[in-house]
């Protein structure tokens, strides 16, 4: 026996010593014990091995050779992480080994022969990546697959007398990097059909009509170097693991759609060649690490739909070469850091749905490769940036959900590429804003008024022109579309319109039908049409639907549907109000509910005669 100098025992070494009896569960608290061995022909020790031993945290040597211990090994000896060895040889231990061995990462020896051990070998025996011997010998009741670590060297095996296989990990004789693929996708719950002595063993090139061994998704060279892996959609589960960084040839690594959970792994730092970075849909938690501001050859950096906190950091900026930003769908906050500013590559920015806050940074506005920007459900407050404006090739752009306030800049309204712009619910936003007339633009829950649109032609013209009744419409809901309907009842004169092509292609014919509807108006030719007096055919609808209103209200009592309160009589008024609702679209106007043919509905949803289709 070892002590300390203030009586902490640390060795217990008494092999051969004579001893009779069981272990008694006292042994948990020698808890800086480092040896213990009581094993030897002079002792016979029996009874079961106590729990308690897994208090045994420090202990690198557990020596209970040729003993009659009985009854099953203890789960609990996963606990004892810095085990080295493990002598359980010649006893009369039964039952299965457990799964919690696979916790012993640090062992080298493990001795289980001579037993009546029992049933299959735990897969996670796979995880001992420092085993040097593993025997097995003489428990004929054990059966099933040994599949263990792809190591280099490969352990000393023995499993005489067993009914074990053994499926060593071939590839570790050719190819290192073959076997961190290999560790990687087992450790993320899927099994592996590498048989192959082979380089290239762990690979299986995507596309591929003919191979049918290695890993699909992974694609490497003549040698064995890895570059591509993509198993995206895999029901990989667990953590990434650490073995991932072994692969520094790798371009590309695509692990989303998965049920991955923890942290990056700091190994993935190694992958200095790495382009292309998707970890997003999963569960993956933590604050960005600042390493991946090293990763300069990164073009694509997904990570949506994650649980990932914290602020973005400022070296986002070192990755110049960024195409991609995409990073919604998570719990990130704070602002957005001005270095942003430097990537001048970027393409598409998508930071919605997460906590950000502070005011969206101008420097946006240099970034002239922008194609996508998308900042919605977020906390930003200030105006609209006026740089916007200045991203010529932008085609979509997307502020809902913020706080933002103020006018918004006219420069967005020039930029000709622009389809689709939405700033809804943005309380604070108000005035006027003529769109370009090829976008779709949406201000719901704002102050914002759509006046005309912005033409393509140069020099860009507006179109209706200011002035014109019925020239700024409101965008929205039921109320701006009230306003668009009162709008039109202004029009008295007769002016000539332009429409643009409908949803299904269709130049002028929804929009002629539409018009029809509302205003008296011919065909003129190609895509023009003149519309006279809608003042008298608009309040004409008006007065037949109030009509319709006061039949429906009189047999079925207040009707409740799209924010107007109130109760239904009855189940069939209930049923009729939902043959209604599917067939029209209701809304207020002066007090009274007005109904709109689907039709015209249709048009109205599309924009098809505000800021999108008249021009005249």
């Amino acid at each position: 026996m070892a002590c300390t100098s203030a009586g902490t025992v640390t060795q217990i070494g008494w092999a051969n010593q004579g001893l009779t009896g069981s272990i008694p569960p006292d042994i948990g608290n020698l808890v800086n014990l480092r040896i213990l061995n009581v094993g030897g022909l002079s002792n016979q020790l029996s009874g079961s091995l106590p729990s308690q031993i897994g208090n045994l945290v420090l202990l690198e040597f557990l020596g209970c050779t040729s003993q009659r211990f009985s009854g099953s090994i203890p789960s609990t000896i996963g606990n004892l992480v810095k085990l080295k060895e493990l002598h359980f040889g010649g006893n009369q231990l039964s039952g299965s080994i457990p799964d919690s061995i696979g916790k012993l990462t640090s062992i080298t020896h493990l001795y289980l022969t001579n037993n009546q051990l029992s049933g299959s070998i735990p897969a996670s025996i796979g995880n001992l990546v420092n085993l040097q011997i593993l025997y097995l010998q003489n428990n004929a009741g054990l059966s099933g697959n040994l599949e263990l670590a792809c190591i280099t060297p490969a352990p000393t095996v023995n499993i005489t007398s067993t009914g074990l296989v053994v499926r060593p990990c071939l590839c570790v004789i050719s190819s290192p990097q073959c076997c961190s693929v290999v560790r990687s996708w087992k450790l993320m719950g899927k099994t592996t059909s590498v048989s192959s002595t082979s380089a290239t063993a762990c690979c299986y090139t995507l596309g591929s009509t003919t191979q049918t061994s290695g890993i699909p998704g992974v694609t490497c060279t003549s040698d064995g170097t890895v570059t591509f892996i993509d198993w995206t959609n895999r029901g990989l589960t667990g953590s990434i693991p650490s073995e991932i960084g072994n692969l520094t040839s790798l371009i590309c690594l695509n692990l989303n759609g998965n049920q991955l959970t923890g942290s990056i792994p700091p190994e993935v730092r190694n992958l200095v060649n790495l382009e292309n970075l998707s970890l997003q849909g999963n569960r993956l938690n933590g604050t960005l690490p600042d390493w991946i501001g090293n990763m300069t050859r990164l073009t694509n950096l997904w990570l949506y739909v994650n649980q990932f906190s914290g602020p973005i950091p400022p070296w986002i900026g070192n990755l110049v070469n960024l195409n991609y930003l995409v990073l919604n769908g998570n719990q990130l906050s704070g602002s957005i850091p001005p270095e942003i500013g430097k990537l001048k590559n970027l393409q598409v920015l998508n930071l919605e749905h997460n906590q950000l806050n502070g005011s969206f940074p101008d420097c946006i506005g240099t970034l002239t490769n922008l194609r996508s920007i998308s900042i919605g459900w977020n906390l930003f407050t200030g105006p609209i940036p006026p740089g916007i404006g200045s991203l010529v090739n932008l085609i979509f752009l997307s502020l809902d959900s913020n706080r933002l306030f103020g006018p918004i800049p006219s420069s967005i309204g020039k930029l000709t590429k622009l389809v689709d712009f939405g700033v809804n619910y943005n309380i604070g936003l108000n005035g006027t804003f003529t769109p370009n007339c090829n976008v779709r633009f949406y201000a719901v829950g704002t102050s914002v008024t759509a006046c005309g649109c912005v033409s393509a032609t140069s020099p860009p013209a507006v179109y209706p022109p200011p002035g014109t009744p019925g020239a700024c419409l409101a965008t929205g809901p039921a109320t701006s579309l009230r306003k668009r309907i009162l709008a039109f009842s202004q029009v008295i004169g007769t002016y000539n319109f332009t429409c643009h092509s409908d949803s299904n292609g269709n130049p002028f014919q929804d929009c002629l039908n539409t018009m029809g509807q509302i205003c008296n108006s011919t065909y003129i030719a190609g895509n023009t049409i003149r519309i006279n007096d809608c003042k008298t055919k608009v309040n004409t609808m008006i007065e037949q639907m109030n009509s319709h209103w006061q039949l429906v209200r009189k047999s079925c009592g207040q009707w409740s549907w799209n924010g107007i309160t109130g109760s239904v009589g009855s189940t069939d008024c209930a049923s009729a109000n939902t043959a209604l609702q599917q067939n029209a679209f209701y809304i207020i106007s002066d007090g009274s509910r007005i109904k709109v043919p689907a039709s015209l509905t249709d048009s109205i949803n599309r924009g098809l005669w505000s800021n999108t289709v008249l021009k005249g």
